[in-house]
């Protein structure tokens, strides 16, 4: 499964796709069952512990990770979920520079350094 997460639908029916074939040779509810279990699976990897790794990672809450991606998808589609956390990330940062950009003053003399 590592190898396609990069695409998320391709990549998940790739994967499920031989155990399920396997298991519906030996019965068509053991094919079900995998398949239940494996859509669990996906659905508790992709709504909880990634918003919480990515969100680790990028100091953001997974409440953040989430909206961003669904507002990122939502607004410009594949190109939004992907530009969605970098673009979350990057907003905290700009708010504190201008924070501390209007706290030095406009007319300081001085350049303010970037961050």
């Amino acid at each position: 499964m590592a190898v396609t997460s990069p695409i998320p639908l391709a990549g998940a029916v790739m994967a499920i796709a031989p155990a399920v074939l396997m298991a519906l040779a030996v019965s068509g509810r053991l094919a079900m069952i995998v398949l239940v279990i494996f859509v669990a699976y996906q659905l508790f990897e992709a709504q909880v512990i990634a918003p919480r790794v990515l969100g680790q990672a990028l100091e953001l809450s997974p409440l953040i990770v989430l909206v961003a991606v669904l507002v990122g998808g939502k607004l410009l589609g594949i190109p939004g979920v992907i530009l969605a956390l970098p673009v979350a990330a990057a907003i905290p940062v700009v708010i504190r520079f201008v924070a501390e950009w209007r706290e030095r003053g406009e007319h300081s003399g001085e350049p303010m350094p970037l961050p």
